[in-house]
């Protein structure tokens, strides 16, 4: 229906913390994808990106149209006055059903996903550790070397 030259989403959603939405976004709609972008600049028909990487930053160019990620880093909030507050509760709302646009209601969300999360449980308690205790060094050290030997760790 739509024939965006740019989809700006955030970086989280419902989908189990797994950072998916924009590649799955992008995949859909046959566009590029960027993610945990931090700045963006448009420059001759496209965009100039900066990413966060896992050392440091990537500068990367991307040509419209495309769908960018952003980090959480991207800008300060701004925080909406009560008069726009009020204002905006009574705007009218449109909401389209995953149908309506075409897509297959068994392949997104919960049942479409290919993450599964398992069964999750604290680790198992450790056993309290052995204090050695001895006025004399020789006979402490010749106990942690036994215990040592003991469990093979020498």
């Amino acid at each position: 229906k739509e024939q965006p030259d740019l989809v700006l989403l955030g970086q989280q959603s419902d989908d189990g913390e797994c950072y998916t939405i924009g590649a799955v976004v992008a995949d859909h709609l046959k566009m590029p994808s960027l993610t945990q972008v931090i700045n963006v600049d448009v420059q001759d028909g496209g965009l100039r990106c900066e990413r966060q990487a896992e050392y440091g930053y990537d500068t990367v160019q991307v040509e419209l149209p495309a769908v960018i990620s952003v980090g959480d880093a991207i800008n300060e909030p701004r925080y909406p006055s009560l008069k726009a507050i009020m204002g905006a509760r009574k705007k009218p709302l449109e909401t389209v059903a995953a149908g309506d646009v075409g897509i297959d209601t068994s392949l997104v969300g919960e049942n479409g996903s290919r993450v599964r999360c398992g069964d999750f449980h604290d680790p198992p308690a450790k056993a309290a550790g052995q204090i050695i205790e001895d006025e004399d060094t020789e006979d402490t050290v010749q106990k942690i070397v036994a215990w040592l030997d003991e469990r093979k760790l020498i």
